[in-house]
C-alpha cells in the first residue's frame, strides 16, 4: 500500500510538472520522505471529504482523480521472469488528470473572492500562456526520446538508473543491434544498485549469444542461487544443454521451468523441439498443444505443429 500511495503522489506531481518521465521507475527505498509522500493521498481524501459542501467541484475533482488512478497504482506487476516490479502509474494519468482540472476550476470562486476580477483574469491568461509554452517545450523534448526503442530505453535508464526493468529492456535492444560490449557495460553498471537475478539472467543470455556457454552457464547458476524458482533460468539451462546434446539434463531443466510456470510458452516450444528431435512425436505434440492453448496465435508453435502433422 505504501507503493500505491507514493505512486499517487508522484503522479500528481508529474501532472503539474511533467519532467523526468519514463516507461519505468525503480520502486523507492523505505525512508522518512517516502513515508511522508505515501500519506499524501490520505490528505487528498480528507480535502475531498471536508470540501464536499463548500467546494463541491474540488471534492468531485479529487475523488475523480483518486478513483480513476487507483486501478493502475494497485496493478503493480511482480512477475520476476517478465519484468520484476513495475512502478509507472503516470502512464495511465490521462483520465485521472481530468479530475485535477475539475478541482482547479472548483477553486475559482475562492480566487474571485480574494482577487479583483480583472487582475485575476489577466493573471490566469498569463499563467495559461506560460504553461502552454512550457508544455510545448517539454513535448518537443519528450518526442525526441521516442525516436527509437534504443533512445527510449537509454532515457529510462538515465531517469531511473536503479530500475532493473529499464536496464534489461535496454540490454535486449542492444543485443538485437549486436552491440554486446555496450550491453555488458549496462549490466555491469546495474550491479552497483543491487545483485538482482534478472541482471545475471540477461548477462547469461548475452554470453550465450556471444558463444561463451561456460560463462552463460555460470550466470544462470548464479540466478538460481539467488532465485531458485525463476523459471527462465531453468529454461535457459535447458536450452544450453539441448544445444550441447545433453538430452536428459535439458529435459529436466525444461520440465522444471514448465512446472514453475505452466504458462511459459517459450519453454513448452523448446521442450517440444527437444522431444521431436529425439523421436517423441507424441510428447512434442502435447507440449505444442499446451503452448497453443495459452497463445492460440503463436506463430512458432503453429509452424512447429504443422511440421509435426506432416510427419
Amino acid at each position: 500500500m505504501m507503493l500505491a500511495g507514493v505512486a499517487i503522489a508522484q503522479t500528481l506531481g508529474r501532472i503539474f510538472l511533467p519532467i523526468s518521465l519514463s516507461l519505468y521507475y525503480a520502486p523507492p527505498s523505505p525512508s522518512l520522505s517516502v513515508m511522508i509522500t505515501a500519506v499524501i493521498p490520505l490528505f487528498l481524501v480528507g480535502i475531498a471529504f471536508f470540501t464536499r459542501r463548500s467546494l463541491p467541484l474540488v471534492s468531485v475533482g479529487l475523488a475523480w482523480f483518486l478513483v480513476f488512478l487507483l486501478p493502475s497504482v494497485l496493478n503493480i506487476q511482480t512477475d520476476l521472469r517478465a519484468s520484476g516490479l513495475t512502478f509507472a502509474s503516470d502512464r495511465y494519468a490521462y483520465l485521472p488528470s481530468v479530475g485535477i482540472l475539475i478541482a482547479l476550476i472548483g477553486l475559482l470562486p475562492i480566487l474571485y473572492r480574494w482577487i479583483d476580477e480583472k487582475i485575476l483574469r489577466t493573471g490566469l491568461i498569463a499563467c495559461f500562456a506560460t504553461l502552454i509554452a512550457l508544455f510545448i517545450f517539454l513535448t518537443r523534448s519528450h518526442v525526441a526520446v521516442w525516436t527509437s526503442a534504443l533512445t527510449l530505453f537509454q532515457h529510462a535508464v538515465m531517469i531511473s538508473p536503479a530500475s532493473v526493468q529499464a536496464r534489461v529492456a535496454l540490454v535486449k535492444e542492444l543485443q538485437e543491434q549486436k552491440k554486446l560490449p555496450e550491453a555488458f557495460a549496462v549490466l555491469k553498471e546495474g550491479l552497483r544498485y543491487g545483485d538482482d537475478p534478472r541482471l545475471h539472467l540477461a548477462a547469461g543470455f548475452l554470453y550465450a549469444k556471444a558463444g561463451d556457454t561456460a560463462s552463460a552457464r555460470e550466470q544462470f547458476a548464479m540466478v538460481l542461487a539467488i532465485a531458485p524458482d525463476m523459471a527462465e533460468a531453468h529454461y535457459a539451462l535447458g536450452d544450453l544443454n539441448a544445444r550441447e546434446g545433453n538430452i536428459e539434463k535439458a529435459r529436466v531443466f525444461f520440465e522444471q521451468a514448465i512446472a514453475l510456470e505452466p504458462a511459459y510458452v517459450t519453454a513448452h516450444i523448446a521442450y517440444a523441439e527437444l522431444l521431436r528431435k529425439n523421436g517423441d512425436v507424441t510428447g512434442a505434440e502435447e507440449q505444442l498443444s499446451a503452448a497453443l492453448k495459452i497463445e492460440p496465435n503463436n506463430k512458432e508453435a503453429l509452424e512447429a505443429m504443422t511440421a509435426l502433422d506432416k510427419h
